[in-house]
C-alpha cells in the first residue's frame, strides 16, 4: 500500500507531463502485487481493497480527483495491461523473497 501511495503522489505532483512514466511505474507495481497473489501472499479481494484503499484515500478532494482525471486523459488512448512474463519477484521495488522466508 505504501508504494501505492507513493506512485499516487507522484501522479498528482505532475499528472499529465509524467503520466507515461507513471503507467509504467504502476504496470511494474501490479506485476509485484501478481507475484504476491501467485505465492498467496495476496488475495484477488485484497488486491482490489489495496486499489479501492488508494483510491478512496488519495483522490479523495475535488483538486485530487481532478489531478487523476488530468492524468488518465494523458494516457487516453494507450493500452496497458498486465505482461504475465514480468510477474517475478524482480518486478518489486524491494527483496520481496526474503521478505518471504526465504522462497
Amino acid at each position: 500500500m505504501l508504494i501505492d501511495a507513493k506512485i499516487a503522489q507522484e501522479i498528482l505532483k505532475n499528472p499529465i507531463g509524467n503520466a507515461d512514466e507513471m503507467q509504467k511505474k504502476n504496470n511494474r507495481h501490479s506485476h509485484c502485487l501478481f507475484y504476491l497473489k501467485r505465492k498467496k501472499v495476496f488475495s484477488s479481494s485484497a488486491l482490489r481493497n489495496t486499489i479501492a484503499f488508494t483510491e478512496n484515500n488519495m483522490y479523495n478532494t475535488k483538486t485530487r480527483a481532478s489531478a487523476y482525471s488530468d492524468y488518465n486523459q494523458a494516457l487516453s488512448g494507450g493500452v496497458y495491461g498486465i505482461d504475465r512474463s514480468k510477474i517475478k519477484a524482480d518486478s518489486c521495488d524491494y527483496d520481496v523473497d526474503t521478505l518471504l522466508g526465504g522462497e
